[in-house]
C-alpha cells in the first residue's frame, strides 16, 4: 500500500479550518448515544453503560473486569461517529449490524479527513474535512493507491509519482540508501509470521501430532528468516513490544537432529509429506513466496517433504477461515494493542477454534483455566506472569510455529514531514506535511 498525497492546501483555508468543527449541533448533557461497533466486532459486549458527565468526562460501567479495556477505547474500530446517521443505516452493536456499505462509501465520523472515494483494490481517497474541530492537516487531498509490485512501488517512488511506500522488501531498500531525494525508516514492527498445524486429527492426520509440531518448530531456521528480513526470532504468536511479551532470548533454537528422533517417534523415521497452503502476497516488505520456499527446504532437513500450495489471498483466507487448512502459513498482527487480543490463538480464542481447530478439550483443564485468568487479572504483576506462561505453552503445546516478526523499513520522499510508523494504524496522515 503506497500513499501519494497531493499538495494544493491554500494557507487561508488551513487557518479557516483550524476553528471548525464537526459537530455544528449541540445535544443535551444527559443524552447518551448507543455505541456503535462497526465491522461487527464484539469488543462492546462488557459494556453495562455509558453516561456523559457535566464536567466533559464519560463514564463506562462494566459487566465484567476487562484489562484491555482502554486499549479497546483507543483502537480505530472506537473511533467517534455521528451516531443518529449510522443508526439510521442499521448500525448497531447487537451483532445485527448492516451500516457495513453505507460506512464504506460515506463518512460519519470526527476526524480531519472525509472519504471522498473508495475503488477496492485500487485506490482510496480522501480529503480533509471542513468541519474537522482540531487543527485542519496540511494537505487537502489524499490518495492511498494499491500497488501489489513492490518493483512498481520503488519505480514510482523513486520518480516522485508517489510520497510514501509502505510494502518495499529489504533488498530495494538497500538499493536506494544513498539517494538524497528518499528517506528511510526502520523500527521495530509488531506482525508474526506463523505456521498453522490444524488440530483435527480426523480431518488432517500428521498435523495434528504434537510430535509432528513440535518437529516443525525445531526445524525452522530462524536465524535465516532475520536475516532475511530483520527483526526478531518471537517466542509465540504473541507479538514482541506488547508489555508482557517476553523477547527472542526465549524463543526456539533450531536442532534438526531433535526434530528428526521426534518424527521417528511419531511413526515418521522414513520422513512425512505434507502440503503447505498460503497466499501469494507481499506485507511490508515480506514476501510469502520467499518465505514458503525457506520454509520448504528448512523443513527438508529434518525429513519433512513439502508440497507448496499457493494461491490467491481470497482464495486462500476462505480455506484459512473455514479451518480447511491441514498446513498453512500465515501472519498475524494485534488488533487491540493489548496482550489479551493473543487469546485468539488460545482454545476458545476465534483463531484457535475456527482456523486451527484447537479445542478446550484437546489443550486441557490447567491451561483453559490459565486462560480464563488471562482475560479478567488487572494487576500488571500478575498479568506479566500470566501471559509468559501462556507463551511458554504457545511456543511447546500448539498447533502454531511463530518463526519471525520482521521489522519495519519504510522509504519516503525526503521532503515528506511527520512520517511516525504505528503499531495500529502504520501511518497518521493527518500528521505528514511537506518540507518548506
Amino acid at each position: 500500500m503506497q500513499l501519494r498525497v497531493k499538495d494544493n492546501q491554500s494557507q487561508q483555508r488551513q487557518h479557516e479550518n483550524r476553528h471548525a468543527h464537526a459537530d455544528q449541533t449541540q445535544r443535551p448533557r444527559d443524552e447518551v448515544d448507543r455505541l456503535v461497533v462497526p465491522h461487527g466486532r464484539d469488543d462492546a459486549a462488557s459494556i453495562a453503560s455509558v453516561v456523559a458527565n457535566d464536567d466533559g468526562t464519560v463514564t463506562f460501567t462494566l459487566t465484567a473486569a476487562n484489562p484491555a479495556f482502554l486499549a479497546y477505547l483507543a483502537n480505530d474500530h472506537f473511533s467517534i461517529v455521528d451516531s443518529e446517521a449510522v443508526i439510521a443505516e442499521g448500525g448497531s452493536a447487537d451483532g445485527e449490524d448492516t451500516a457495513e456499505s453505507f460506512l464504506n462509501s460515506t463518512s460519519v465520523g470526527s476526524g480531519p479527513y472525509v472519504l471522498e472515494a473508495w475503488d477496492p483494490q485500487v485506490e482510496t481517497v480522501l480529503v480533509a474535512n471542513e468541519n474537522y474541530w482540531g487543527e485542519a492537516p496540511y494537505f487537502s487531498r489524499v490518495v492511498i493507491q494499491n500497488i501489489p509490485e513492490a518493483a512498481a512501488q520503488k519505480a514510482a517512488l523513486e520518480s516522485g509519482e508517489i510520497d510514501l511506500a509502505l510494502d518495499l522488501t529489504s533488498d530495494q531498500i538497500s538499493t536506494m540508501e544513498g539517494n538524497a531525494d528518499l528517506a528511510i525508516f526502520r523500527g521495530a514492527g509488531n506482525i508474526v509470521h506463523f505456521i498453522l498445524m490444524n488440530d483435527n486429527e480426523e480431518q488432517c492426520g500428521p498435523s495434528a501430532d504434537p510430535l509432528v509440531q513440535q518437529a516443525v518448530r525445531l526445524s525452522l531456521d530462524y536465524d535465516g528468516y532475520t536475516a532475511l528480513w530483520g527483526g526478531i526470532t518471537p517466542a509465540s504468536p504473541m507479538a514482541y513490544g506488547l508489555f508482557t511479551a517476553y523477547g527472542p532470548d526465549h524463543a526456539v533454537v533450531r536442532d534438526i537432529d531433535a526434530a528428526k528422533a521426534l518424527l521417528a517417534e511419531a511413526g515418521y523415521a522414513d520422513g512425512l509429506d505434507i502440503t503447505l497452503e498460503y497466499p501469494t502476497f507481499t506485507f511490508q516488505g515480506v514476501n510469502m513466496d520467499t518465505n514458503a520456499q525457506k520454509i520448504q527446504s528448512d523443513l527438508a532437513e529434518a525429513g519433512i517433504n513439502v508440497t507448496l500450495s499457493p494461491s490467491d489471498l481470497q482464495v486462500a483466507l476462505e480455506s484459512y477461515r473455514t479451518g480447511q487448512e491441514c498446513f498453512g502459513y500465515w501472519f498475524w498482527g494485534p488488533d487491540v494493542l493489548d496482550p489479551i487480543d493473543t487469546l485468539a490463538f488460545a482454545p476458545g480464542g476465534k483463531v484457535a477454534t475456527e482456523r486451527a481447530l484447537w479445542t478446550e478439550e484437546a489443550a486441557g483443564e490447567a491451561y483453559v483455566e490459565l486462560v480464563a485468568q488471562a482475560r479478567v487479572e488487572t494487576d500488571p504483576a500478575e498479568r506479566t506472569v500470566i501471559f509468559q506462561q501462556l507463551q511458554d505453552w504457545l511456543q511447546s503445546n500448539s498447533p502454531w510455529a511463530a518463526f519471525i516478526q520482521p521489522g519495519v523499513q519504510t522509504v519516503y520522499r525526503a521532503d515528506l514531514t511527520g512520517y511516525v510508523w504505528h503499531p495500529q494504524w502504520l501511518v497518521d496522515i493527518a500528521l505528514l506535511g511537506h518540507a518548506e
